[in-house]
């Protein structure tokens, strides 16, 4: 996730806890299939909300062995790379826990010699998504923790005065 600065649409420096990602125009038909099928399962979802929801609930772990695999099969690809084909970039207010959590991945995976950003690290994940019934329990206990998709201290920070339960 790159985070956003006041002065260009994304850079390295922090604005409070907007991250930008780029996506891809396959990464953004994955988003709306999978936030349609979840409005369909009574779950108020937009991909802000599934955005945060995804990364919050998908370990460490996980998006490691994503990215590895996801980069394991792009060397294999022929022809040109996606990376010249960005359709988006989407900026959403992290959760701090799991924006560091993103960073975490972003840096083992340098270690290992891999170069790879935080988008790239969401787009691998968004290319294994289990079936949306399998989701979907993931996503009620989320919005339940977070009604809004925020933790209670991010949206006190958009709300100053407010109190939030």
């Amino acid at each position: 996730m790159k985070r956003l600065s006041t002065a260009r649409t994304v850079g390295a420096k922090k604005a409070k806890d907007r991250y930008s990602f780029s996506l891809y125009e396959t990464d953004r038909a994955i988003i709306a299939d999978v936030t349609a099928a979840l409005r369909r399962r009574d779950l108020p979802m937009d991909r802000t909300k599934f955005v945060r929801g995804l990364l919050h609930f998908t370990s460490e772990d996980d998006l490691l062995g994503a990215a590895v695999q996801q980069h394991s099969e792009d060397l294999l690809k022929s022809g040109p790379r996606e990376r010249e084909n960005i359709a988006e970039r989407f900026s959403v207010e992290q959760l701090g826990d799991d924006a560091a959590k993103v960073g975490r991945v972003v840096g083992r995976l340098r270690a290992k010699g891999i170069k790879m950003n935080d988008s790239y690290v969401l787009r691998s994940q968004l290319r294994r998504l289990p079936p949306d019934h399998a989701m979907a329990p993931l996503f009620d206990a989320y919005l339940k923790e977070f009604p809004d998709g925020r933790r209670s201290e991010v949206r006190a920070r958009r709300r100053p005065g407010k109190k939030h339960a």
